[in-house]
């Protein structure tokens, strides 16, 4: 906002009025007023760029609120919300199993909000079940979260049994290598987790 229109801004708040645009007709106010920003107003009062009046006059109750790399725990309340939502305007039902839950919980979201937002209604579009699938994410996140390197004879079946290994020794670390609880987790019988605990050799990589 310019600093010409921070002083017009700073004159309504301080005296709770307004003129209307072609009018010479003063309207009292009374209203409260919620401000969002993410750049540092500190800083840009240091460098004259925001009102130092205006920074005091908003800054009377201060919510700060960490990105959702930082509060990884909203983020199954998140998905769960927005599924619902995707329901109630497609008609659509989808679910959203433990292990794939657990990729969108350990991915960082640089976009905060607004790109699990859109994630979630992605992977809701593209699934083909009721149950979302892990290869209906998207491959940028399956790569950042798992680090993956594909290689050029690599096909889909050996790109999806990576991701799994990776989750199962995850979510076997998570549980402090207690397999029942990691069976419990990921939402499979305990005799598909030793099974596939013995295929990827993963007892004798984690020795």
């Amino acid at each position: 906002m310019p600093l010409y229109m921070q002083a017009k801004l700073l004159r309504v708040l301080q005296e709770k009025e307004v003129v209307r645009i072609g009018s010479n007709k003063v309207v009292k106010l009374d209203v409260r007023v919620i401000c969002a920003t993410h750049k540092n107003l500190e800083q840009l009062v240091d460098e004259g760029k925001f009102r130092e009046d205006l920074y005091y006059r908003l800054n009377v109750l201060s919510l700060d609120i960490p990105p959702l790399r930082q509060r990884k725990d909203d983020i199954p309340l998140l998905v769960e919300k927005f599924v619902h939502n995707f329901y109630k305007e497609t008609g659509l039902y989808r679910e959203i199993p433990d292990e794939v839950m657990n990729i969108l919980c350990n991915y960082d979201w640089p976009g905060n909000i607004r790109e699990l937002k859109n994630i979630v209604e992605r992977i809701c579009v593209n699934a083909d079940e009721t149950e979302v699938m892990i290869n209906d994410l998207p491959a940028s996140i399956l790569n950042k979260t798992f680090k993956i390197e594909h290689k050029k004879d690599q096909g889909l079946k050996e790109i999806m049994e990576s991701i799994e290994k990776e989750i199962i020794i995850s979510t076997l670390r998570e549980c402090n290598n207690n397999k029942s609880l990691a069976a419990s987790k990921l939402n499979i019988p305990r005799a598909s987790l030793y099974r596939k605990i013995e295929e990827y050799n993963i007892e004798s990589e984690n020795k």
